[in-house]
């Protein structure tokens, strides 16, 4: 059995970042997509 480690709040604060704020974030951007790439990788090899 395997648990999403939070890859759907993960994807919520990438896409929030990336597309709903009105100023662009660099660290916040940065952080949560390479979490999220980080996550969906995990699926792919799990």
């Amino acid at each position: 059995m395997s648990q999403n480690g939070g890859l759907d709040s993960m994807l919520d604060q990438a896409y929030h970042f990336l597309k709903e704020t009105p100023e662009q974030i660099t660290y916040n951007i940065r952080r949560y997509y390479k979490k999220t790439q980080r996550l969906l990788s995990m699926l792919k090899t799990g």
